[in-house]
């Protein structure tokens, strides 16, 4: 790992950690500079990333659509057959999911003392949209929004919560 020679070439090439160690040192630097002469590069990255919230939003509606007509066409040219080995991967999925939940997540979360029941209502409108989209990028800005409401510091939400979605993919290793 080093520090990225061409910036726009390793997002190109999707190379998160380099990306994200430029980030953190551009945040440093942002974060040393006097207000007046940070703040429109902070104005900047904050309409892009607005703007590329609103993208994937748009683009998450379309997904939800264009996977339905996938499996509608796989079922009319395969018959409903097909659909009893994908339900034996959902199910061996989700029930994997839930291991994960149960053995690693609840004993962390008992650990350090987070609330539960509160905690599973501030993530359900995220982890519903996540779910019915198929993709944790839809639910990214209303995450934020919910963890913020249950009483995490708006600075810790927006560093760890991005970075999470970078590095920590549980379901994806569950997968």
């Amino acid at each position: 790992m080093s520090f990225p020679e061409n910036l726009v070439k390793a997002i190109a090439e999707g190379q998160i950690l380099q990306v994200s160690v430029f980030a953190v040192f551009f945040g440093i630097a942002l974060a040393l500079l006097p207000v007046e002469k940070r703040s429109p590069v902070v104005r900047l990255t904050e309409s892009l990333s607005r703007g590329h919230v609103q993208v994937h939003e748009h683009r998450d509606v379309l997904r939800a659509g264009g996977g339905g007509a996938a499996l509608a066409y796989t079922v009319g040219q395969m018959g409903a057959g097909v659909l009893v080995n994908l339900g034996k991967l959902v199910l061996t999925y989700y029930g994997a999911l839930v291991a994960l939940a149960v053995l690693v997540l609840l004993p962390v979360m008992a650990l350090f003392r987070i609330p539960v029941l509160g905690f599973c209502k501030a993530v359900a409108e995220p982890a519903s949209i996540a779910f019915a989209t198929s993709t944790s990028e839809a639910a990214l800005p209303r995450a934020m929004e919910a963890m913020e409401a249950f009483g995490v510091r708006a600075k810790i939400v927006a560093f760890v919560i991005p970075a999470g979605y970078s590095f920590n993919m549980d379901g994806a290793a569950v997968y």
